[in-house]
């Protein structure tokens, strides 16, 4: 079993939440499950940290876990993560999922 995820494009992402949030939370709960992971992002972590200071996620009512912020990216907790130019990501998504097919 595979897992792959992408995300969407940096212009979609949003201050503290969003589909960013979304992805660098399911990052946290999949990453190193055990099975055979490929993760891309159009996005790099160090710089959409820069731009944007962290990344929140949960409801808005509550308490929201930080699931990416300067302290996350200075460990290397990212670096598994491979970044594909947005123009590309789509094909290379594609040419991933047909490879490891």
């Amino acid at each position: 079993m595979s897992t792959r995820m992408v995300t969407p494009t940096e212009k979609q992402a949003r201050y503290v939440t969003g589909g960013f949030s979304d992805m660098f939370a399911f990052f946290h709960i999949l990453s190193g499950t055990g099975c055979s992971q490929t993760w891309m992002s159009s996005g790099d972590a160090q710089e959409l940290v820069q731009k944007y200071e962290k990344f929140l996620h949960g409801n808005p009512n509550y308490d929201r876990k930080v699931v990416l912020d300067k302290s996350k990216v200075d460990i290397g907790v990212f670096s598994s993560m491979k970044i594909i130019p947005y123009h590309v990501l789509h094909q290379t998504f594609l040419d991933t999922v047909k490879a490891e097919s």
